[in-house]
């Protein structure tokens, strides 16, 4: 197995997810339907006893990943391995963080750079983790 097949890996599974994502939201769609309408037509106590849609699904909002955390999180999981900016905002991106900027990479290196020795200037753009940062 090489990096290519891995990444084709990673895009064929974040699109099944996004196929199961979009069922999940028609279901609980269908659900919420078909509860109100037996709220609103059953004859009483029929209805009554069906359990609410908030006591039989839990729905997670998705986690946000913050830039500084998953760019942290990577070097972390790097274990003192140099990775250049270019593959921790690959990486940071598969973690879903997002960032505005005009230069992404000056952003991460920027951001590598605020970790004041936690995180060590191996190269030009190139960083590894060295400690813990408060």
């Amino acid at each position: 197995m090489d990096e290519q097949m891995v990444r084709e890996h990673i895009a064929e599974i974040r699109g099944r997810l996004k196929t199961i994502e979009t069922e999940r939201e028609v279901l609980l769609t269908l659900l919420r339907g078909y509860e109100g309408w037996l709220r609103l037509y059953s004859n009483g106590a029929a209805g009554a006893q069906l359990p609410l849609l908030a006591a039989t699904v839990t729905q997670s909002a998705p986690k946000r990943v913050s830039f500084r955390g998953a760019i942290r999180q990577v070097l972390e999981a790097a274990r003192g391995e140099p990775l250049h900016v270019k593959e921790i905002l690959l990486r940071v991106q598969e973690l879903g963080a997002q960032t505005q900027a005009k230069e992404p990479t000056a952003a991460v290196d920027f951001t590598c750079y605020s970790f004041k020795g936690a995180a060590q200037r191996v190269a030009p753009r190139t960083w590894r983790w060295v400690g813990d940062d408060s």
